[in-house]
């Protein structure tokens, strides 16, 4: 017997999940810091997308350096951007830390740029939230989907894991890389399925 994990696997390998709509898309998450609940002031730390192109998924890591690369490739990207709570934090903090990094930001680009990118997103989060009027955390809707879980106990984690690494420890960082890509893989499998 396939696991749902396998049969959604194979749903994608036969085309039948490689868009929405007619549409292409793509799935990301960011990791950041938890010192503060203003928006404007969480640090970015690295994100992963997975981008569906064809009957091809593949993952695009982003940190500092191509943050700004891949927020161009947001606002260009003429298909869905599909996330986990994105339209509350990944979208205002990757918009955010972008015009932060470029030095040009201001209140109107801020919200003109979010706006865009806003307008093309599917926020699995306020999906099941409008379907169930429950509000449910990744780790347990994947779970109950696609049997796929968190690979640490808490976002807190990720913070020590990226501290573990500025003192030198390059595996906290691979640990902390596999989590983020993790959270993609969970938001994609949980789409799949609701798709499916």
């Amino acid at each position: 017997a396939e696991t749902i994990e396998q049969t959604m696997l194979k749903a994608f390998d036969e085309g039948k999940l490689s868009d929405i709509g007619g549409k292409g898309y793509l799935v990301y998450d960011i990791e950041t810091s938890y010192t503060t609940n203003d928006l404007k002031k969480t640090e970015f730390y690295i994100g992963y997308a997975y981008i569906v192109q064809g009957w091809k998924g593949m993952y695009k890591y982003i940190d500092k350096s191509n943050l700004t690369k891949f927020l161009e490739y947001l606002i260009d990207f003429d298909g869905y951007i599909i996330g986990f709570n994105s339209l509350a934090f990944d979208n205002p903090v990757t918009v955010h830390q972008w015009l932060t990094f470029a030095d040009r930001y201001s209140d109107e680009e801020y919200e003109r740029l979010l706006a865009l990118v806003n307008k093309k997103s599917l926020d699995i989060f306020q999906f099941v939230w409008w379907i169930t009027g429950k509000r449910m955390g990744l780790n347990k809707l994947s779970r109950s989907l696609v049997g796929l879980g968190k690979t640490l106990e808490s976002g807190k984690e990720s913070e020590n894991l990226r501290q573990t690494y500025l003192e030198g420890d390059e595996n906290a960082l691979k640990i902390l890389n596999n989590y983020c890509k993790n959270d993609v893989k969970m938001t994609y499998l949980s789409l799949w399925y609701i798709l499916y």
